[in-house]
């Protein structure tokens, strides 16, 4: 906003007032869509699965992570166990709002980057709340199901309306359904503390939100909705 500021005496007092300005405008627009002449309502996204990755022969052998999820996904439908198990793995999964949840599979070991896209909130099967990290997402071809293996938040509690935990050595299994939203985190030790979107936020524009954009998340939605 520099090039807005006229004032040579109070620049400060001139750039307050931008600001006051701005947000109140905002405010206005939020209670009022139909001020904004140039609005753009953006349609909502289809919450689909991205990015998928082929299953190898190999990683359906004992003591491969593969065989493992299989296992755990076995368990979850009440079903015999078998490794040979139809499914077809994907790395990202898309919310309607345009977030990509992405896993363990997916993020490149070799990027670097200050954010994870991992972690999730969830309804868990008993109604309650969960949080975890996405390990891989599966669609099992037999049983019209489409599932997300996860690394579960155990021990969660409140302090300071501060939710924290510790990472669960067990792996879990929920429908894509239940996903909720992105979630951060924050390490002290071995205490995991949820770092969940302040509602704020929403009055933010996109390039003021400080969020880091993939773009072969948007490359691969732009083609999925073409």
């Amino acid at each position: 906003m520099g090039h807005k500021i006229r004032s040579k005496k109070a620049p400060f007092a001139n750039l307050a007032n931008i600001i006051y300005e701005r947000e109140l405008v905002k405010l206005l627009l939020l209670y009022y869509p139909s001020l904004g002449s140039q609005a753009v309502v953006k349609p909502p996204y289809d919450k689909k699965f991205m990015q998928k990755i082929r299953v190898l022969q190999g990683e359906r052998m004992p003591h491969q992570e593969l065989y493992t999820y299989l296992e755990n996904i076995s368990l979850w439908l009440k079903i015999e166990f078998t490794s040979d198990l139809e499914v077809v793995r994907y790395g990202k999964f898309c919310f309607s709002e345009g977030n990509v949840l992405r896993t363990r599979l997916s993020e490149n070991p070799g990027k670097s980057s200050a954010r994870s896209y991992r972690y999730f909130e969830a309804v868990g099967n008993q109604g309650n709340l969960v949080f975890g990290e996405g390990l891989a997402f599966f669609e099992i071809v037999e049983h019209s199901q489409k599932l997300v293996v996860y690394q579960p938040l155990a021990q969660v509690t409140k302090s300071l309306s501060v939710l924290h935990g510790k990472w669960s050595g067990d792996i879990a299994v929920l429908p894509v359904s239940s996903l909720h939203s992105l979630v951060g985190i924050f390490c002290v030790g071995k205490t995991v503390y949820i770092l969940r979107k302040h509602p704020g936020l929403e009055f933010l524009d996109e390039a003021d939100k400080g969020k880091e954009v993939d773009q072969t998340d948007i490359n691969e939605l732009n083609d999925e909705n073409e």
